[in-house]
This record gives structure tokens, sequence and C-alpha cells, in this order.
């Protein structure tokens, strides 16, 4: 009886790993989400292209392409545009996280990967220089085994809804916070830039 009740919790430990412990049907916000997903994505895609997509590639060249978003809903919980730096060593990136909050994080990134960066000391005296003088942002994963560190500068979705034009608002977030950004490029002219 005893081997039946340790299988039964392994299996229930499984299933949850994997997502089918709960309830397998769709619930009336479910139903809502699928029915407006191109809506959502549509409206995402607005606040990370236009003005934003030119700041983004004037300042830290092309983004990556849009399919990429959509592998990167899936495995890495966000919905982002990144542009990639020399060798993919650092990276910039506009978009939206999913946590466990109630709701996503709006959210610019300055990012290194420790594999790839070579001057991993010097990136970082440069991120720590520049959050020293600008509110708002933070570090994230310094000196862990993650594979991206850096700083970003989040605000919660919730933040933005109480204006009229959310996507507006979204925009002029991600704008400042990306002309803010570039400074550590001015400043850094030899930190893994395009």
């Amino acid at each position: 009886m005893e081997s039946k009740n340790i299988y039964a919790s392994k299996v229930l430990d499984y299933m949850e790993e994997i997502g089918l412990k709960d309830n397998r049907q769709f619930t009336p916000v479910d139903v809502y989400a699928i029915q407006n997903m191109n809506r959502l994505q549509r409206m995402m895609d607005e606040c990370m292209d236009g003005a934003v997509d030119g700041v983004m590639t004037e300042h830290f060249g092309r983004a990556l392409q849009q399919y990429n978003r959509y592998n990167q809903l899936k495995y890495q919980e966000r919905y982002a545009k990144a542009s990639e730096q020399e060798g993919r060593a650092t990276e910039v990136t506009v978009g939206f996280y999913l946590t466990d909050d109630d709701y996503p994080i709006v959210s610019v990134v300055y990012e290194f990967c420790p594999r790839r960066c070579s001057d991993v000391p010097k990136v970082v005296v440069a991120m720590q220089s520049f959050i020293a003088t600008h509110s708002g942002w933070e570090i994230f994963d310094l000196n862990t085994d993650a594979e991206w560190q850096g700083i970003s500068c989040d605000r919660s979705l919730v933040e933005f809804l109480h204006y009229e034009d959310h996507i507006n608002e979204i925009q002029k977030f991600f704008l400042e916070k990306l002309n803010e950004l570039h400074e550590i490029k001015v400043k850094n002219p030899d930190l893994h830039w395009k």
C-alpha cells in the first residue's frame, strides 16, 4: 500500500511540474484571453514599434525579428524586442515580462551574458555607475549563475492603466529609458556595442 502512495505522490509531482495538476478546463477568462490574443499582441507590438523601434535602432542597432517574440513568450515568459550587441555578449531589451503578480512588468533592460562577455568587471562598473545617477534602475542577478545579468527599469502595467492612452504612455516610458540607457554607450563606447 505504501508503494502505491509513493507512486501516486510521484505522479502528482510530475503532473504539477508539467502543468497538468491544474483543472484541465478552460475558464471564461482563458477563453476571453484566447479570443483577444491577436489584439493584445498588436497592442504590445505597437508599444515597441514605431518611435520606440526607431530610437532603439538608432542607439543600439536593429532589434531581433518579431517571430522571436512568440518563442520568448513560450520559453522565457516575456514578449520583448531585443537588440543583441556585439558577439551577443550584451543586449538591450524593451518589453513585457510575465510574473506571478496580477500584472505583467513593462521593462527596459541592459544585460550581459558572463559566458560571452570578455570584460564583465568593466560592464558591471558601467552599470553600477549608471544606476547611481539614474533613479528607478536596479541590478538583477549580478554575481549569480544566471545566464543573463544586468540592470532594468521596471514598471507594473497597472501603473499605465489610469492614462487614457496606455500605448502612448508605455511608449513614452520606453523612449525615456532608452535615451537614459544610451548614456552608458556614450560614456563606455568599448563595451560590446554594435
